[in-house]
């Protein structure tokens, strides 16, 4: 599972985190608490990947467009961002395609470059 690699990622290096994490409301996959970050495993289907949908694209499961899920994803982002956490979203398409550049990424997201 999707979330799983980027846990053991965490684990191998050492960093404390709390899975499945709620605040306001609104559950979150990490809080890496030693760096205030909340991090999002965004699934490309349920999060609409925007490198793979166009803002009208309907995702009929859900009965919504890619841009209604783009708008809630920004609210929610703009919400946690506004009670000081950094917030990083990493995409299921690259956690497959190159996971090291998604490993470097998360790295210098957490070292604050």
């Amino acid at each position: 599972k999707l979330e799983e690699r980027i846990d053991l990622l965490l684990t191998e290096l050492n960093i404390n985190f709390n899975r499945q994490f709620w605040l306001e409301k609104r559950p979150f996959d990490f809080f890496l608490s030693d760096y205030n970050i909340i991090l999002e495993v965004n699934g490309d289907f349920w999060h609409a990947n925007p490198e793979i949908y166009k803002e009208n694209d309907s995702l009929n499961i859900m009965n919504k467009t890619a841009k209604d899920l783009w708008i809630k994803d920004s609210i929610k982002k703009e919400k946690i961002e506004s009670l000081g956490f950094r917030y990083l979203v990493v995409w299921e398409k690259d956690v497959y395609k190159d996971f090291d550049k998604c490993v470097d990424r998360c790295i210098s997201f957490i070292e604050g470059e």
